[in-house]
């Protein structure tokens, strides 16, 4: 309520101002939305780290006197790990920040706002019928009590101030359109999840693809010094 009275517009202060409405979803995604999207982004950055790993102990194990090369595969696959969730990072970020200029064409929208409006009355009434009254949900009650019980229903309404039905709308246009909002976020922020470790694969052979004849060189050959010592260390153990 504070939010809506310090920020009315200065012309027909009867309308609350939508720049109220953007910053309560603007914060809301940062605060409800920002850490399930993080949590879920670290936790694809771990399972494909993961796979890295297995592959590259896979490969390493058939070449075991290269321990060098083994850390280059290594670092290429953590490259595109890094690259990857990079991306999928900078696609969630976009989202999240276009969320935040509330817009739908979804009819359910406008759906939800008049239902929520209308629930509230219909709410009210009812309990004054079967409760303020304290009559059984069975007896019958004369038409001059049921108009009776409905005017004073409407009038306790009529009584509330503007900033106070103002709060009610704010309430209800939130509620509808978080619903609205939100099945959007469930779909696209996994989606983009889905789509990193769907490209993945291909991304990793295509950076081990990468790797240069000099580096190969440099990781995998032998100095003639390096294997004349591999050479005395295998013929010592084999006379031992």
């Amino acid at each position: 309520r504070t939010l809506i009275r310090d920020n009315r517009p200065n012309r027909l202060t009867i309308f609350p101002n939508n720049e109220v409405f953007e910053r309560v979803v603007s914060d809301f995604l940062e605060e409800d939305w920002r850490e399930p999207c993080t949590v879920l982004l670290d936790s694809v950055s771990e399972l494909l780290e993961e796979c890295v790993a297995c592959t590259v102990n896979q490969i390493a194990s058939q070449i075991l006197p290269f321990p060098k090369f083994k850390r280059l595969l290594m670092k290429r696959a953590k490259l595109a790990v890094d690259e990857s969730v990079g991306k999928a990072r900078s696609k969630v970020d976009e989202f999240i920040h276009c969320e935040k200029f509330p817009y739908t064409q979804n009819h359910y929208l406008n759906e939800t706002v008049m239902r929520l409006r209308s629930q509230s009355l219909y709410d009210s009434s009812k309990s004054a019928l079967g409760v303020d009254l304290g009559f059984d949900s069975d007896e019958k009650l004369s038409k001059s009590t049921i108009l009776a019980v409905l005017e004073g229903v409407f009038e306790r309404n009529q009584k509330k101030s503007v900033e106070q039905h103002m709060v009610e709308d704010m309430e209800h246009a939130l509620a509808a359109y978080g619903k609205v909002a939100y099945k959007r976020f469930i779909d696209v922020v996994p989606m983009i999840c889905n789509n990193v470790m769907q490209e993945f694969p291909e991304k990793v052979r295509t950076a081990l693809a990468g790797i240069t004849d000099e580096e190969l060189v440099e990781t995998v050959c032998v100095s003639t010094e390096g294997a004349g010592r591999r050479r005395k260390a295998q013929d010592i153990k084999a006379k031992a």
